[in-house]
């Protein structure tokens, strides 16, 4: 994170919003990226079994965790016939998300939960005592 630039769990619900309206994430469906904003206690230890606790998922759900730029390749990659709007709109708008989030939340992992129907949880340290990111599903049969 910049040391410069302080973020409140407030703004940076403000400015996820801003860099997710209209975004959706495409898989077999598409779900909108949703914020969120976890109380995180100090000293608490970020993993697969709190990130089940948290969410309200079973401690024997699959869960598989992933970096975000593997979750958004697809959404960030150069689509070789694609217009130059949908390149605008849709690429480039998910490029400056994935670098807003990993510039603010450091260490931020995916966390993709359950089977067919993903619940999906991208989640970082926002500061000593938030996590924050983002939240949708991702349909895959």
């Amino acid at each position: 994170m910049n040391p410069d630039h302080t973020l409140t769990a407030a703004l940076f619900t403000e400015e996820i919003k801003k860099y997710c309206e209209g975004l959706f994430y495409m898989s077999e469906s598409e779900y909108p990226l949703e914020p969120v904003l976890y109380e995180f206690p100090e000293g608490t230890v970020l993993n697969e079994g709190y990130v089940l606790n948290l969410v309200g998922q079973s401690p024997t759900a699959k869960i598989e965790t992933v970096a975000l730029p593997y979750f958004f390749r697809n959404m960030t990659a150069e689509v070789p016939d694609a217009d130059e709007d949908y390149t605008k709109n849709i690429t480039f708008r998910f490029r400056e998300l994935q670098e807003y989030l990993l510039k603010n939340l450091p260490e931020v992992k995916v966390y993709r939960i359950g089977h067919r129907e993903i619940q999906v949880y991208i989640l970082g340290k926002l500061d000593s005592t938030h996590l924050a990111g983002l939240k949708t599903v991702a349909v895959e049969t």
